[in-house]
């Protein structure tokens, strides 16, 4: 699943790449929740809304819908940065902006782990 979500301080500034497993851990803590949880609706909306299924084509690209991808700026190339157990897509100039100050910030969340 490719889901628009807001990155931080970076409102749609890219696309978030979900492999299945991750995604069912993520629907499965949801379902525990109450359906009259206000938090957990907030959240149940805001995947359905900013989400979409990706397919692969006969080459294995992942293919973008054109929706999702007008919406954080991408039009051809993507610069991809895994994060463990998920990964982004970004519009180029867009991560290039966003990478600047992360040197800092990870300095000083690893002093956090």
């Amino acid at each position: 699943m490719l889901a628009k979500w807001p990155n931080g301080f970076e409102k749609d500034a890219c696309l978030m790449a979900f492999p299945t497993q991750v995604l069912g851990r993520l629907l499965s803590n949801l379902a525990d929740k109450p359906f009259n949880d206000p938090e957990a609706n907030a959240i149940r909306r805001f995947i359905g809304s900013r989400s979409d299924t990706a397919t692969v084509d006969k080459s294995g690209r992942i293919v973008i819908p054109e929706a999702v991808a007008k919406a954080v700026g991408i039009s051809k190339d993507v610069v991809l940065v895994g994060l463990l157990d998920r990964f982004q897509i970004w519009q180029p100039e867009k991560y290039d902006a966003s990478s600047a100050g992360i040197e800092a910030v990870a300095a000083n969340a690893w002093q956090k782990v």
